[in-house]
């Protein structure tokens, strides 16, 4: 289901992110293979996708997640799919549980289908992408050098499911963004203090987002240092929330005329 405020895609009778009722009419799909009626993505019988298009291809899902194909290229998920059956000629192997990635593998000398996608853990063909939209799908992300991540999501005795993950470059879906520096606030406790007092520039901070005080807290090694201003916080959440990843690093460390240690961070976002 979709959220029409926020664009989340999943299941349930509420938006999760903003708490909006989501849409809830369901659109029934007759599969073209074998003629069973469904309101997914897929059909539950045979595994055949229903859309005739990417399915949800108008929606952006980042799910804030980022993967690395052990170089310094950031990738990030645009499009995700739940519960992806697949199709096991051989059910033989069982050491696999749920959450293992598993590797997305072309088959281009399989005798029964050129354009077979294997599942691949450890070396062990797990299963085989069902013919369809996702496989073409597949192809697609991959012959233009983006990358294909799957993780198993459910286990259903000899049955499994996956999560698909299409990603491309971080670069490419998110424009660079303005970076900005800015003096934290909220930091005169004594604690706060000494934790400052140890701060240097170059040192890069975190951020975790404080409900309660509804600001940005900032850490350096762990240590609270103060807060973002209420002035940028919404500007970070909404960045966030478009998939961007902030970063911090102090450029600034000092102690003022009124007798206080401070810091001024650089806020950039990846």
């Amino acid at each position: 289901m979709h959220c029409s405020k926020c664009n989340y895609v999943g299941d349930g009778v509420f938006c999760p992110k903003c708490g909006t009722k989501l849409l809830n009419d369901p659109i029934i799909h007759t599969c073209p293979k074998c003629g069973y009626k469904s309101d997914g993505n897929f059909c539950p019988m045979c595994g055949t996708a229903f859309a005739m298009q990417y399915p949800h291809e108008k929606f952006k899902s980042f799910h804030y997640t980022c993967f690395s194909d052990d170089s310094d290229v950031m990738w990030t998920a645009k499009y995700v799919y739940d519960c992806v059956p697949i199709y096991r000629p051989d059910a033989s192997f069982s050491e696999i549980f749920m959450y293992d990635s598993v590797d997305v593998v072309p088959e281009p000398s399989n005798p029964y289908d050129s354009n077979a996608i294997s599942f691949v853990f450890h070396g062990n063909v797990i299963g085989y992408l069902n013919k369809g939209t996702l496989q073409d799908m597949t192809h697609d992300f991959l012959n233009r050098g983006d990358l294909v991540k799957a993780q198993v999501q459910k286990i259903e005795g000899c049955k499994i499911y996956l999560r698909l993950f299409f990603c491309q470059k971080r670069s490419k879906l998110l424009p660079p963004v303005d970076s900005f520096s800015v003096r934290l606030v909220g930091n005169a406790k004594e604690e706060w203090q000494d934790n400052l007092m140890l701060c240097g520039e170059g040192d890069s901070v975190d951020f975790d987002f404080d409900v309660d005080a509804e600001k940005y807290l900032v850490t350096d090694c762990g240590s609270e240092i103060g807060y973002i201003p209420a002035s940028k916080t919404l500007h970070i959440r909404s960045l966030e929330d478009k998939g961007y990843v902030p970063l911090g690093e102090v450029i600034e460390a000092d102690y003022s005329d009124s007798g206080k240690y401070y810091a001024v961070i650089e806020v950039s976002f990846a």
